[in-house]
């Protein structure tokens, strides 16, 4: 069984760009604004093309996970690559390799994540190495460093449990009135035990990062399903068992699609 692990991305910090050009109805903006369902498109179909992801300043990434994209009827025949550039956008010889996002016919478009050895750079791309058959799409990427857990969570039975989020109002007469604006939420009550003061500095980044409830983050679980959820508190703290081991507990609640 593999370890959980959280993603969490500032989008604010990147700047992306198509190298055939944007469809004006899919700006990249879309990319910002944590909806999957907000997708931006390439203006073409040409063979190479790419998208640029400029995060700014040199960042030490691991992970990517790719949401609301069509990339299992971009290239069906081919791979799609993830490169990392040493210097410039543009000098992308001296990118120093390339990771498979995607390869031959194992195409879905399904959220996916791909790990990789950590890179600290500032130019990464996503490359499409034929013609494609629709312009491609993105709906988010986010690209960082993963908070590893060092041991898995415990019982299991609470987690993906449904809640809901009920307005109750009184009418002059007495009567109670009920309304909810959606079907429920996807809620996780996980605890994990005997993580290191290592984790505990690497939990206080990711904190950092999704700022309490603000952003939403990806939660791979044991067996790879990936959600997209927020917490449930802004404050985030394990507590200390014994030297060099805390606990922590965390609430989730999964994030709707727009």
């Amino acid at each position: 069984m593999a370890l959980p692990y959280f993603l969490g991305c500032d989008l604010s910090l990147a700047t992306y760009t198509w190298s055939v050009g944007v469809n004006a109805s899919y700006p990249v903006s879309n990319l910002a604004t944590y909806f999957a369902s907000d997708v931006s498109k390439a203006n073409a179909t040409t063979s190479d093309q790419y998208i640029t992801i400029d995060l700014g300043s040199a960042t030490a990434c691991n992970t990517i996970v790719v949401d609301g994209h069509n990339f299992a009827t971009v290239n069906p025949d081919t791979a799609i690559y993830l490169q990392y550039n040493t210097n410039d956008d543009t000098n992308w010889a001296d990118a120093v390799s390339a990771v498979t996002l995607m390869a031959n016919g194992a195409y879905s478009n399904d959220a996916f994540v791909k790990t990789f050895t950590v890179q600290t750079k500032r130019y990464w791309r996503i490359l499409f190495t034929s013609t494609c058959a629709v312009a491609p799409q993105i709906g988010t990427v986010f690209l960082g460093t993963r908070l590893a857990f060092e041991s898995t969570y415990e019982w299991d039975f609470m987690r993906n449990n449904l809640g809901f989020e009920t307005v109750e109002t009184t009418s002059l007469n007495g009567v109670l009135r009920m309304s909810q604006a959606f079907t429920g939420r996807k809620r996780f009550e996980l605890t994990f035990r005997l993580q290191s003061d290592t984790f505990k500095a690497s939990l206080d980044n990711f904190n950092g990062t999704v700022r309490g409830k603000l952003r939403p983050f990806y939660f791979i679980d044991t067996d790879a399903t990936i959600y997209y959820v927020h917490l449930d508190t802004d404050y985030l703290a394990p507590k200390g068992y014994r030297y060099n081991q805390n606990n922590f507990s965390v609430s989730l609640k999964k994030q709707l699609t727009q």
